[in-house]
């Protein structure tokens, strides 16, 4: 593996140079001196380091395709990218939602939602808005819970957080250095954070008792004779996600006052602490990328004092 100096560290040439061109036009790997981010290991998620699982090289010059031209190596993030995932991710929830009613992991026969409402939901959750104008025990099936909604909590999440990454090495950065791409720092961040620790919290709190199921609502009678429809489903995962990456929209209308969704003390208590790891991870991430922690602990400190302010 060839380590080169970048101004944020050391930086490995991890996975990236598929993305920028054909191998053909690959060019040596031009050595430099190692910074003094040498005395530190480069296991960071998001620095332009290495990383135990994916190392391939990223050359000095590589090839785009076009006859003649030839880029430096730098892989940018694309806002196209961007764009591209969000509208293609908006389109297919629309059609999921839409067609729910015929698809399966529907055991209660719930039917599609309305147009304007499967377009207003599905653009809210993929943009991580998560605007919840639905009931979701009464309005959406299973899958639409688990593929329509769960999934894009867990992609909206990561498209903000490796957005976050890239504006901290436009920060940091010497000009004109790449910022490597959003594909990379997406999977990054949806396999290495988002789902390890939405593993963790939605076994935590289906410990706790929160409904985790793929059967059907339970049909149960009162203490005064009536029928009472009781609404379960898959909803520790979504919970989980939800709350790690400061989505909205629950499994259930009431979302936390539900008692299948947030139980005992514990699990409210889980559910609260879920919203802070990333945030505050991503001060400390500043000041490792920036080299100098005490920037990291300052943005904590801004953080900390707002915070302080809008609970006034």
């Amino acid at each position: 593996m060839v380590l080169r100096g970048n101004g944020m560290g050391l930086a490995s040439d991890a996975v990236l140079d598929r993305c920028a061109g054909d191998r053909r036009g690959r060019q040596a790997v031009v050595e430099v001196p190692r910074s003094r981010a040498e005395s530190r290991p480069p296991r960071a998620l998001f620095g332009c380091w290495s990383v135990p699982a994916i190392r391939v090289r990223r050359p000095a010059s590589v090839s785009t395709g076009r006859p003649g031209h030839q880029t430096d190596g730098r892989l940018r993030p694309s806002p196209l990218a961007r764009l591209r995932r969000t509208a293609a991710g908006s389109l297919g929830l629309d059609l999921l939602l839409r067609a729910q009613g015929a698809l399966p992991l529907n055991p209660d026969g719930i039917a599609g939602l309305s147009p304007d409402l499967a377009f207003n939901t599905a653009v809210s959750f993929v943009t991580n808005t998560n605007w919840q104008a639905y009931s979701g025990e009464a309005q959406l099936s299973y899958l639409s819970q688990m593929a329509g909604l769960t999934v894009p909590n867990v992609v909206s999440a990561g498209t903000g957080m490796a957005v976050g990454v890239a504006v901290i090495r436009g920060f940091v950065a010497a000009s004109g250095a790449g910022l490597c791409t959003f594909w990379i720092d997406l999977t990054r961040s949806v396999l290495w954070i988002l789902l390890p620790l939405s593993v963790v919290v939605t076994l935590f709190l289906a410990w706790q008792g929160v409904a985790q199921t793929l059967q059907g609502a339970v049909v149960a009678t009162g203490v005064e004779g009536g029928e009472q429809v009781i609404a379960r489903g898959p909803a520790a995962a979504q919970i989980a996600i939800k709350q790690l990456g400061t989505n909205g929209g629950g499994f259930f209308g009431v979302n936390a006052a539900d008692p299948f969704e947030n139980p005992t003390i514990a699990s409210n208590l889980a559910q609260s602490l879920s919203i802070l790891p990333i945030p505050v991870a991503f001060c400390v991430l500043f000041g490792r990328i920036a080299g100098d922690r005490r920037q990291g602990w300052a943005t904590f400190a801004a953080m900390t004092v707002s915070s302080w302010r809008g609970w006034r």
